[in-house]
């Protein structure tokens, strides 16, 4: 396969200069602004004929806007772009149209970019074409608004969806737009049901009601005949895998995917509307199922398709390439992306299997100078194995100053890919730690499971044996290790301070939980729902039960304990982790005498969304890290400072 690289120029009018990959062999670190910017293209799809690329993103002087160029040329035409910010989706409606989903309306455009006309309704999805091959659409107004758009045709055609009992959750249409299944939830939304009706006539049958938190199986797609689903389901199982469901027999019938250790978590059918791919075959049958491991992997069960994925990974090797696009256009479209790359689009022409570069998300960052991302594993101290990412400085070394940064969720994982935080960590000089601790999702419900009600339990305890790996392993100066992490990640790096005081020279919380009783009765919008306060219960304890048990693992309650200093970060508007977390954690910690730095996010919700903000906290967090972790000459931390450092009044 010929990879040379042939780059075409920057397509968004006046946005980024033309791609390099220049790399110097002592670069700047990552900054703030390049981290987070904006990238010109987020999605691009090649149309059905393989003649013309679509793409929207942020590449309009920062404007959401959609373009389309020929693939011989590569020369751009502006769509459409919104300057009032609203983030524009838009798909190919076969090879000679495009709808651009607006704010309140639906846009048609030809293949050229001339606008054909408008229609009012958001667009909800495309459709197969009819019998006549004129190209449809849905648009909506609400749950039970519904139209078929036929471009071909004036006018439109409702949609009766008349749900059955309770409020619809997700659904599944037939060929003409018809939902043929549908599951609902309970006001409450702790009990889901599924549905289906044979035709838009017939009365729906309920199939099965479960528990929202304990579901048997979710529906995926429908077969043609219309007897069978294909659904998600772990029953009789440790990872989640996809079924066929008999709607005959109302029951799980044969396994059609499956790994043992890993959660199958994307699914391509043929005949489906997945973007990802134009597929022949029946719908219901398999194209495609993505499993979750530690690297996410691509598994096709169409050999043609599965023998141009294994050349295309060895040619691009090391990352994961997504195939799109169909045989009988003679090109497909390849985004490949990896640990060190955000992100790169290429054309691949089946004829002689060439590869062409053609265009790369972030075209600011040098991918030369980023760090790769290592799959690691370590043993926990109840000899559970412990997956986790290990990113080592460009350079790599000894003896490191480290950060252990835990993620958020706590079932939410990290994933194998570039990483804004890891990237500007690893590039001013950290080995970053991120361990997989029990309780992440993605390895079967056994682990997931094995991290209920231990939070600050044997759940702290994998985190902490990830540093004592580190330091076994030569990475990490035992001296030089920090704690941080949001939301869940928060807890864990304040909590590290209070149960492992020695074993971290400073811990970084944003967003993150203080006190587990609080939790429970805290304003955040879990506790405003009552599958929130369900999954909560499930996940964490019982807080009149267990009182006692998470009052003992509370860092707020245990802050004379703490050695190390502390730095707090938290939005003024967070509603899924209030901010009286850290002002009573703050206040906890200056009455102790403790050192603790605190910053207030000024209109932020759960995370940072402002550049302001993120310039702020990162900065404030990048100069927390040096401060506490460069060694003086005579080996003492440089940042041994005694009492507390005042913080800013609100």
């Amino acid at each position: 396969m010929d990879r040379r690289p042939r780059y075409a120029h920057r397509f968004f009018v006046g946005a980024v200069a033309a791609l390099t990959w220049l790399g110097a062999a002592r670069a700047a670190p990552l900054s703030v602004a390049d981290a987070f910017k904006a990238t010109p293209i987020v999605f691009m799809w090649l149309s059905p004929d393989g003649q013309r690329l679509l793409a929207h993103g942020f590449g309009v002087q920062g404007a959401p806007g959609v373009i389309v160029m020929d693939v011989a040329t590569m020369t751009p035409k502006l769509v459409r772009s919104e300057r009032g910010g609203w983030p524009l989706t838009a798909r190919w409606l076969g090879s000679e149209l495009i709808v651009v989903a607006m704010r309140s309306e639906t846009q048609i455009f030809d293949a050229s970019g001339k606008f054909v006309r408008a229609v009012n309704g958001r667009l909800l999805a495309t459709l197969p074409p009819d019998a006549q091959g004129h190209e449809r659409f849905l648009v909506t107004s609400g749950y039970d608004s519904v139209a078929r758009i036929d471009v071909r045709e004036v006018g439109s055609t409702r949609i009766l969806y008349a749900w059955p009992p309770g409020v619809p959750r997700q659904w599944l249409v037939d060929r003409d737009g018809v939902p043929r299944v549908v599951t609902t939830a309970t006001a409450d939304a702790t009990m889901l049901t599924h549905w289906y009706r044979r035709s838009a006539t017939d009365p729906w049958e309920a199939l099965e009601s479960q528990l929202a938190v304990e579901s048997r199986w979710l529906p995926l797609a429908i077969s043609r005949d219309g007897r069978s689903l294909m659904v998600a389901s772990s029953e009789g199982r440790d990872t989640t895998a996809i079924f066929r469901y008999s709607l005959e027999e109302r029951a799980l019938k044969d396994m059609l995917a499956g790994h043992p250790t890993e959660d199958i978590g994307d699914v391509a059918s043929a005949g489906s509307a997945d973007e990802t791919e134009t597929a022949e075959g029946d719908a219901g049958t398999f194209v495609r199922v993505v499993t979750l491991g530690m690297k996410t992997t691509v598994h096709w069960f169409d050999p043609r398709w599965a023998a141009v994925q294994r050349a295309v990974d060895v040619a691009l090797p090391g990352r994961i390439n997504s195939l799109s696009g169909s045989f009988e256009a003679g090109r497909l479209l390849v985004f490949s992306t990896g640990d060190v790359d955000p992100g790169t689009w290429h054309i691949l022409e089946l004829a002689g299997m060439s590869l062409r570069a053609i265009d790369v998300r972030k075209p600011e960052i040098d991918r030369k100078a980023m760090a790769p991302m290592q799959v690691v594993s370590y043993r926990s101290a109840d000899g559970l194995e412990i997956p986790a990412y290990l990113t080592l400085p460009p350079g790599g070394g000894r003896d490191l100053p480290a950060v252990v940064l835990v993620h958020g969720g706590p079932v939410v994982r990290n994933r194998w890919g570039w990483d804004p935080e890891v990237q500007m960590l690893a590039s001013r000089g950290y080995a970053v730690l991120q361990p997989q601790f029990r309780g992440s999702g993605g390895f079967g419900k056994r682990f997931e499971r094995a991290g209920y009600h231990e939070w600050g339990r044997t759940m702290q305890d994998d985190v902490s044996a990830g540093a004592e790996w580190l330091v076994r392993q030569g990475i990490a100066d035992p001296r030089r290790i920090c704690i941080y992490g949001g939301s869940y990640g928060g807890y864990a790096a304040l909590w590290a301070l209070v149960k492992t005081p020695q074993l971290f020279r400073c811990g970084a919380s944003l967003a993150g939980v203080s006190d587990l009783g609080l939790m429970f009765r805290d304003s955040s919008d879990t506790n405003r729902s009552a599958l929130g306060r369900l999954f909560r219960l499930r996940m964490v304890g019982d807080p009149k039960d267990d009182a006692d048990r998470l009052d003992q693992v509370s860092p707020l309650l245990g802050v004379g304990r703490i050695q190390a200093p502390v730095l707090l970060a938290h939005g003024d508007k967070d509603e899924r982790v209030p901010i009286v977390h850290s002002e009573q954690m703050l206040q906890a910690l200056k009455a102790a005498g403790k050192q603790v730095e605190w910053i207030e996010l000024k209109g932020e919700g759960h995370g940072i969304a402002r550049k302001t903000n993120r310039e702020r906290f990162y900065g404030a967090l990048f100069e927390f890290l040096r401060r506490n972790t460069q060694l003086a000459i005579d080996g003492t931390p440089a940042a041994a400072a005694t009492g507390a450092v005042s913080a800013p009044s609100r």
